[in-house]
C-alpha cells in the first residue's frame, strides 16, 4: 500500500451536478467539498461527503438540541458519543444500552428492515465489549398495516433475535392512522460487562492495522443512511437501499468479537453501521487525531465488479472494523477463522491526519481529516409551534358518548382497535438464557436476573421499560415529553425498580417543516426537565427525522427506554393476576382528571378533539415510587400495574389475561371516562393480605380506593354495577 498511486480523474462539472444529486448534496454542500479538498472531487470522495453529510450520520439538524440532555451522573460510564452507553449496576457491573431506529428499511422491505434493526443494535452494544442479554422493539403501524406490513416485520424480527440466540424480552406496540405513510421500528439492545471490559473506538499508534472482520461485502443497503435522511415522496424507495441480514453469521460474529476483547488482542474496534465503511473509518480516525490508509482491494466482496464508492457505501450487515497492532496479528486471525469468519487487513493507521483509499491501482480518495471541514454544516431550521385549540368541555363530550354508547361496547372496540401484544410476542423467543423473570407483554416492565454475572448479591436483577405518548406530545409537545419519560419510569416503579439510566429513540417528521422542528425542540426540553427531575442521565440515543410521506409528518413520537436496579427477583408482584385477591387504586387525593388517548377519541368518533395535557407533580409520583417499594419489601402485593394510557379498564383487563378470573369492580367515580382514561401516578394493585395493607400509613397527598375483587369461576371478565365485560 502506497501513496505513489495516482488520483483518479476527479469529476467534469456535469458529472459532478449528476453526482451531488445521487448523493443528496446541494451547491452548497458541492462548494464546501471543494474547499476542503482544494479542488474537485473524485465520484469516491463525493460518496463519502453525501453519507457522512447525511441527516442520520451527521445529526446536522439537531446535535445543536440534543446538548440540552443532562448526560452525567455517578453512575455513568460512558456517555453519548460511543457506539451505546453504559451505566454502573453494582460491584463494577455495566448495564449497557442503546435504542436506535430502523424505519425507513422497514417500511420499503418489512422483513429484512425489521431484522436488520435487531442485529445493528445488537453490534453496537457487543463491539462495546458487552454481551447481549436481551433485545426489545418498540413498534408504531397504521390499522391497515395489519394485513402484511405488521406482521411481516414482526417476522423479520423474531427470525434475527431469535437465531442469534438473545432473548427478544420486551417493548410495546401500537397503531394509529397517523403512521400509515411512514411506520416505526424502534430497536433496543441491553448488555453487561465489568466496567474493566469496556471498550472504545481507538486507533492507537501509527503503523496499527486496519482489519475487515466478518461477512462479505455486497450492493445491499448502498445510500441507506441517505434514504433514511429523506422523505418517502422525494428519495430513494429501492428495495437495494435495504440491507439483508444473516443472523447466524451474526452469532459467530458476536462470539469471535467478544474472545477478541477477552484475550486483549485489539486495540480498537467499530460496527460498520450506517455508510459501513465510510463511518466506522472515519469514526476511529477523527476521534484519535489520526489518519488512514485503505486498499479496498483487500475487502472480501460477495459481488465481483462493485466500484470503490459502493464498497465505502455499502451497508452489507455482520462485519466489524478492529485496529490490530502488527505483532497481535496473527493470533487475531487465528481467532477469526476459528469462528469461520472473513478477516483481512485492509489498511493501516498513519500520523498524518487524512484519509487515502486506494482501489484498482488509483488512489480514489486523498481527504484530510480536519474536524472543523469534515464535520456536516448545522442546519437551523425555522421552528413555528403548532397552535391547537383545546376543547374546554372536552371531558363533557367524551362521558356523552361512552354513556351513549355503553361501557362494555366501548371497552371492546378499544380492545379490537389495537393489536395482540401477546401474539406478537409469542413468537419471540423470551426466556433463552434463563435470566427473563418478567416480560412486558402484557404492559408492564421487563425483569431479567443478573444471576451469573458475578455480582455479591446473587437476587439483583435489572427492570427495563420502554414507552411513547405520542398523542400527548402531539397535543403538549414539552409535558407529552415529560409525561413519556414519566410513564416509563412508573412502569419501572411498580416493580420497585430504581431508574438507573435512560436511552431515547426520536422519531419526527420532516424538519424542514416549521412545525415540526418547533415539536422537536420543546420535547428535548421536556426530555431535559425530566431527567433533571428524576436523576436519571441519557447515556445514549438515536434520532430519526423525516419521518414523513406526500408532506405529511409522523406525530412527534420520543420513543424512551429505562434501565433500572432491583435488590431481590424474588420479592417481585406479578403484573397479571395469579389468585383471588381483592383490587386497591393507589392515586393522589384529589385525583387528576383522566387524560383520554388518542384511541379513544377515535373511538367515540372524536379524533380532532384536542385536551389539555397536566404538568407532572414530580415530588407526588416520588411519593408514590417510595411508598411502592415498601409495600413490595413486605409482600403485600400480588399484583401491580401502572395505569396504561388506554385506561383503568383496559389495565384490568390485561392484569386477568390467560387466567379464569373475573373482576367486579365499583366506580370511585361518577364520569364514565374514569373508566378509560390515563391516571397520572395512579397504580391498580392486587392484595390478600389486607389486614398489612391497612397498617402501611398513606404519604399525605395520596389515596388508597378499594375497587373491588378478583375471583374465580365467573362467565365474566369485567363487571360493574350496570355493565359486564364477557370473555
Amino acid at each position: 500500500m502506497s501513496a505513489k498511486f495516482p488520483l483518479q480523474a476527479t469529476l467534469s462539472a456535469t458529472q459532478l451536478a449528476r453526482a451531488a444529486e445521487i448523493h443528496s448534496l446541494d451547491a452548497d454542500a458541492v462548494a464546501r467539498v471543494k474547499a476542503c479538498l482544494r479542488r474537485a472531487p473524485t465520484l469516491t470522495e463525493l460518496a463519502i461527503f453525501g453519507a457522512l453529510w447525511s441527516e442520520h450520520c451527521s445529526y446536522k439538524s439537531s446535535r445543536a438540541l440534543l446538548r440540552q440532555l443532562p448526560c452525567e451522573g455517578a453512575n455513568v460510564a460512558v456517555g453519548p458519543g460511543e457506539n451505546a452507553g453504559a451505566v454502573l449496576f453494582e460491584d463494577n457491573l455495566c448495564l449497557v444500552f442503546k435504542m436506535e431506529s430502523h424505519n425507513h428499511p422497514t417500511f420499503i422491505d418489512p422483513f429484512n428492515g425489521a431484522a436488520t434493526g435487531v442485529g445493528g443494535i445488537m453490534r453496537d452494544v457487543f463491539c462495546m465489549g458487552a454481551r447481549p442479554i436481551a433485545n426489545f422493539n418498540a413498534l408504531r403501524f397504521a390499522p391497515q398495516h395489519r394485513a402484511h406490513l405488521l406482521p411481516t416485520a414482526v417476522k423479520g424480527i423474531s427470525a434475527y433475535g431469535n437465531c442469534v440466540g438473545v432473548p427478544t424480552a420486551g417493548g410495546n406496540v401500537a397503531l394509529d392512522p397517523r403512521y400509515a405513510g411512514n411506520c416505526l421500528v424502534n430497536v433496543m439492545t441491553l448488555g453487561v460487562c465489568q466496567r474493566q471490559e469496556l471498550h472504545f473506538a481507538q486507533a492507537g499508534e501509527s503503523g496499527n492495522l486496519v482489519v475487515y472482520l466478518g461477512a462479505k461485502t455486497g450492493r445491499d443497503g448502498i445510500r441507506g443512511a441517505s434514504m433514511a435522511s429523506q422523505n418517502f415522496a422525494t428519495g430513494e424507495q429501492e428495495r437495494g437501499c435495504v440491507q439483508v441480514g444473516d443472523p447466524f453469521l451474526e452469532k459467530l460474529l458476536l462470539e469471535a468479537t467478544l474472545e477478541l476483547l477477552r484475550q486483549k488482542l485489539l486495540v480498537g474496534l467499530q460496527d460498520m453501521g450506517a455508510a459501513g465503511l465510510t463511518s466506522s473509518t472515519f469514526e476511529i480516525a477523527l476521534r484519535a487525531d489520526k489518519g488512514m490508509q485503505l486498499n479496498l482491494d483487500h475487502v472480501p466482496l460477495r459481488v465481483a465488479d462493485m466500484h470503490s464508492d459502493e464498497i465505502m457505501l455499502s451497508e452489507a450487515q455482520e462485519r466489524m472494523l478492529l485496529i490490530v497492532s502488527r505483532q497481535n496479528y496473527a493470533q487475531v486471525e487465528a481467532v477469526c477463522r476459528k469462528w469461520l469468519l472473513d478477516v483481512a487487513v485492509i489498511g493501516k493507521i498513519t500520523a498524518a491526519p487524512c484519509l487515502e483509499i486506494f482501489f484498482q491501482q488509483q488512489t480514489v480518495a486523498r481527504i484530510p481529516l480536519a474536524k472543523e471541514k469534515i464535520a456536516a454544516p448545522l442546519q437551523q431550521h425555522r421552528q413555528m409551534p403548532r397552535r391547537l385549540s383545546v376543547a374546554t368541555d372536552a371531558a363533557a363530550q367524551l362521558n356523552e358518548q361512552i354513556q351513549a354508547r355503553g361501557i362494555a361496547a366501548v371497552w371492546q372496540a378499544l380492545h379490537h382497535e389495537q393489536p395482540d401484544q401477546r401474539a406478537i410476542y409469542e413468537q419471540f423467543d423470551r426466556s433463552i438464557g434463563q435470566r427473563t423473570v418478567r416480560t412486558s407483554e402484557d404492559g408492564g416492565a421487563t425483569v431479567l436476573w443478573l444471576r451469573d454475572c458475578g455480582l455479591q448479591n446473587p437476587h439483583r436483577g435489572v427492570a427495563v421499560a420502554t414507552a411513547a405518548l405520542e398523542d400527548l406530545c402531539y397535543l403538549d409537545p414539552r409535558r407529552g415529553a415529560e409525561q413519556t419519560v414519566m410513564k416509563t419510569a412508573r412502569m419501572l416503579y411498580a416493580f420497585g425498580a430504581q431508574p438507573l439510566g435512560m436511552t431515547d429513540c426520536l422519531n419526527f417528521g420532516d424538519p424542514r417543516q416549521p412545525a415540526v422542528m418547533a415539536e422537536f425542540a420543546t420535547c428535548i426540553d421536556g426530555i431535559a426537565a425530566a431527567a433533571r427531575a428524576l436523576a436519571v442521565p441519557v447515556v445514549s440515543g438515536n434520532v430519526s427525522l423525516y419521518n414523513a410521506n406526500d408532506a405529511h409528518s409522523i406525530p412527534p413520537t420520543p420513543m424512551i427506554g429505562l434501565v433500572g436496579r432491583i435488590d431481590n427477583v424474588n420479592t417481585l408482584p406479578h403484573a397479571v393476576c395469579t389468585r383471588e385477591c381483592r383490587l386497591y387504586l393507589l392515586q393522589p387525593a384529589p385525583p387528576h382528571a383522566p387524560l383520554p388517548a388518542a384511541a379513544l377519541r377515535r373511538v367515540l368518533g372524536l379524533p380532532a378533539l384536542h385536551i389539555a395535557v397536566p404538568a407532572v407533580n414530580w415530588a407526588q409520583e416520588r411519593a408514590v415510587a417510595v411508598l411502592l417499594q415498601q409495600l413490595l419489601a413486605r409482600r403485600l402485593l400480588v399484583a401491580v400495574r401502572d395505569v396504561s394510557s388506554r385506561g383503568l379498564l383496559p389495565t384490568l383487563a390485561a392484569m386477568l389475561a390467560m387466567s379464569d378470573l373475573s373482576a367486579s369492580i365499583t366506580a370511585p367515580a361518577a364520569e364514565p371516562l374514569w373508566y378509560f382514561g390515563m391516571l397520572p401516578c395512579a397504580y391498580l394493585l392486587a392484595v390478600d393480605k389486607l389486614a398489612a395493607l391497612s397498617a402501611i400509613p398513606l404519604p399525605q397527598g395520596l389515596q388508597l380506593i378499594e375497587l373491588g375483587m378478583v375471583q374465580r369461576g365467573g362467565e365474566y371478565l369485567l363487571r360493574g354495577d350496570d355493565w359486564q365485560v364477557d370473555r
